[in-house]
């Protein structure tokens, strides 16, 4: 059996019905056309892509003559199939499947072969479809510098075959964004954005899928929302000690500061003897009072976390307190008697405190007690000084508020009291006494 036109050739000799007479042979030339013969064929195809199928001579003993053509009708077919027209007349078997589950489908197509006047044996075409990726538009929230990861499932509406892999080019960015490589054969959409502005940015890719037995397939893209951060640049700011300072990180000025971010810092870190300085979370400012217990510029130095609106913690950065002194001069109690000058100089040390150099010192009118006179006030002075009388017999108090500056810091205000011996006074006085007789005196007030 073969698949081209066979010849048959008889030589046939005529006899009469009666007698016996024969006739001169002649020969009779027989053309036998192939019959085809298949045996069940299959195939496999991606969803959406038309396949075609050239029976071969020889293949699995089937028997194809040069002339064949094909017929077939409706194919039957596994759920989740559409697709499958009949065809008549064909060279070769073809047809577009389409798949849109994301496990294998198989159409089977019933097919009568024909060569001229002669019909063959229909055989079955299975047609196994493999699932392609179909995926719509998504969209994805992220932080500046934080990873996104969007895994597309199969969900009735995208179809995502198992072992899709996906491939994209560096994204499309909508303003100040950097960051976005492009990758290949990765098992889900992954990328690092930096928002370098303080406003959310959008960066888009263009992404395609494919499987392992599929490379064809329509792109989707992936639209980013980046989040704005905080990258701020290390700060400064110049304190008086004792004076709560507060710092707010301006946009542009001090580095990328969105809408809403807040702050959070530890406890500082100081170059000399400093109190104060607590630990804050979730503040709009950064702020705290701190005290230098030196007569000496110290420093302090934050490390604050800054947090984006609904994002995490971000990279830190330092603030740098510089704390210039201000004087703490301890309350002086100094006796004096009446009309003598007093004063004092204040030096750095236990017994005064901390007095920065430079410091000056202003008062006014002290509150005096009755009998008293005297006590100017005084403005930016380099001590403390002054006189007072007192016309009473009675020791009376001056108390000075002394007001300390130093530098352009100024300092706490120390008392300083000033209790003023009575002045003795006694005018001439005279006595009668007897000769030889002890005589005493006591004068009187």
């Amino acid at each position: 059996m073969t698949n081209v036109v066979r010849t048959a050739t008889y030589i046939v000799i005529p006899k009469a019905t009666t007698g016996s007479c024969e006739g001169g042979s002649f020969t009779l030339t027989v053309f036998v056309n192939p019959t085809p013969v298949f045996n069940a064929l299959t195939t496999v195809v991606c969803s959406g892509v038309t396949f075609e199928v050239s029976p071969m001579i020889g293949f699995e003993n089937n028997i194809v003559p040069v002339d064949i053509r094909y017929a077939w009708g409706i194919p039957s077919q596994t759920s989740s199939l559409t697709g499958g027209d009949s065809g008549s007349n064909k060279t070769y078997i073809s047809g577009r499947l389409f798949n849109s589950s994301n496990r294998n489908q198989t159409a089977t197509y019933t097919v009568i072969p024909s060569s001229g006047t002669c019909s063959g044996s229909s055989f079955t075409l299975t047609v196994t479809v493999y699932p392609t990726p179909s995926i719509n538009s998504l969209t994805t929230v992220t932080c500046s510098g934080a990873a996104f990861v969007v895994s597309p499932t199969d969900n009735g509406t995208d179809i995502v075959p198992d072992q899709t892999f996906y491939r994209w080019s560096v994204p499309t960015y909508s303003g100040s964004i950097t960051g976005g490589e492009s990758a290949v054969d990765r098992t889900f959409i992954t990328g690092l954005l930096y928002n370098i502005s303080n406003v959310n940015q959008f960066a888009y890719y263009t992404v395609t899928p494919s499987t392992v037995n599929c490379n064809v397939s329509n792109s989707f893209t992936v639209s980013v929302e980046v989040r704005a951060g905080g990258y701020i640049d290390p700060m400064s700011t110049v304190i008086c000690s004792g004076v709560r300072f507060s710092v707010v990180p301006a946009n542009g000025t001090n580095g990328i500061v969105p809408d809403g971010i807040t702050y959070s810092w530890l406890v500082p870190t100081y170059t000399g003897t400093v109190s104060g300085g607590q630990s804050d979370t979730g503040k709009l400012e950064i702020f705290g009072t701190l005290k230098n217990e030196t007569n000496v510029i110290q420093t302090a130095t934050y490390l604050v976390t800054p947090t984006p609106l609904n994002c995490g913690p971000n990279k830190s950065f330092t603030l740098t307190v510089t704390i210039l002194p201000a004087a703490y001069i301890n309350n002086f109690v100094i006796p004096v008697c009446n009309g003598v000058a007093f004063g004092f100089t204040p030096v750095d040390g236990s017994t005064y405190g901390i007095v920065p150099e430079g410091t000056l010192y202003s008062w006014n009118v002290p509150n005096i007690t009755a009998s008293l006179s005297g006590g100017d006030s005084r403005l930016n002075s380099t001590n403390f000084f002054g006189q007072l009388y007192n016309s009473s017999n009675r020791t009376q108090t001056a108390t000075y508020v002394v007001n300390t500056k130093s530098g352009t810091c100024n300092g706490l205000s120390f008392t300083v009291q000033i209790p003023v011996n009575p002045p003795v006074i006694i005018t001439p006085m005279s006595t009668v006494v007897c000769s030889k007789s002890v005589f005493t005196v006591l004068p009187q007030q």
